[in-house]
């Protein structure tokens, strides 16, 4: 959507063609749910007189003339020099000289069309004991998430030579079967190496103890935090996003068995 918005400087010219002394007068508007900067000069003689003719120019400039004059970094737009002159005059005779900040766009907006297109992959979850097979009451079950989707993503946008650039990073997993049987991992939790002792393993921050057996449905997600900056300098953060995986995990009493 383009929003309209100006940020408007106007320097006015005295009938000689020297620049008058700038005044400011003004202050801040809304329109179409932007804001509106207005700085005017209020020196006398700066319009047209009495049934003269006003004629104004515009023209795209990359830097404003103006040392003082900032690009605003909350919206995208462009600068305007506006000319006006009186036309009626002999020679005619220019009464103003303005630069117009038009907006483009926002920002923020422009980043979360840049995170739309972000394709953040499901959870590809291992356990130990392997997927299929039961786990055993009172025993933990490991839960880990394959490294090559637990990396940053980031996609950018352009508009009127503005780049914004929306930034994934993974920052939590969230194993949950039910009830009390939940776990925060800090992390895509730690694979079990099958070919060293339950000892040398350790224990792992991602892993859940079934209390009783029965089936369980679990599931899995990774939180993603996006963020975004943008080549005019602006920045800030945007809603969180969760991916998910869900799966069925038997588990198991183990049974003694005596012999005599």
């Amino acid at each position: 959507m383009r929003v309209a918005a100006v940020l408007l400087v106007v320097l006015l010219f005295g009938a000689d063609g020297g620049r008058a002394d700038a005044r400011t007068a003004g202050g801040n508007n809304t329109q179409d749910g932007a804001t509106v900067w207005v700085e005017l000069d209020e020196s006398p003689g700066g319009s047209g007189a009495a049934g003269s003719t006003i004629q104004c120019t515009s023209t795209v400039v990359t830097k404003p003339g103006l040392a003082n004059l900032v690009t605003p970094s909350d919206v995208i737009g462009h600068w305007i020099l506006r000319r006006c002159s009186d036309v009626s005059a002999d020679p005619p005779r220019q009464v103003s000289l303005a630069y117009v900040w038009v907006t483009e766009g926002d920002p923020a907006e422009l980043a979360r069309r840049a995170a739309d297109t972000l394709v953040l992959p499901l959870p590809e979850v291992q356990t130990s004991p392997r997927r299929g097979a039961p786990a055993v009451v009172g025993l933990p079950t490991w839960f880990w998430t394959e490294p090559a989707g637990w990396q940053p993503q980031q996609a950018s946008a352009t508009l009127s030579g503005v780049t914004v650039t929306a930034v994934a990073t993974p920052v939590e997993t969230t194993v949950d079967a039910g009830g009390d049987e939940r776990v925060v991992c800090p992390g895509p939790g730690r694979p079990y190496d099958v070919d060293r002792s339950p000892s040398a393993n350790g224990r792992s921050d991602c892993a859940l103890t079934f209390p009783s057996g029965g089936e369980r449905q679990v599931t899995v997600a990774t939180r993603w935090s996006l963020s975004w900056s943008a080549t005019n300098g602006g920045g800030g953060e945007l809603d969180d996003v969760v991916r998910t995986t869900s799966f069925t995990v038997p588990v198991r009493e183990l049974q003694a068995v005596l012999e005599g």
